[in-house]
């Protein structure tokens, strides 16, 4: 929160930006006019991922790994 000279207190406007260059996307968290977190670029099954995460409220996962695959 930011505090006014009147005393009256603003909440920061929290915004993602993602950015697709290539095949790979770019995930930014701005608070207020200022980029607050920056993410290393992800494919677009990680973005999907990230996307959902964030809608519900929760930072993007730190690490994914994918299933092992059954031999046979």
């Amino acid at each position: 929160m930011t505090q006014l000279s009147d005393n009256s207190l603003v909440e920061k406007k929290e915004k993602w930006v993602i950015e697709k260059t290539g095949e790979k996307y770019h995930f930014t968290r701005w608070l207020g006019d200022q980029v607050h977190e920056s993410y290393a670029p992800v494919s677009q099954d990680v973005a999907g991922i990230y996307a959902a995460a964030i809608v519900q409220g929760f930072q993007p996962p730190r690490c994914l790994s994918y299933l092992d695959k059954l031999v046979g």
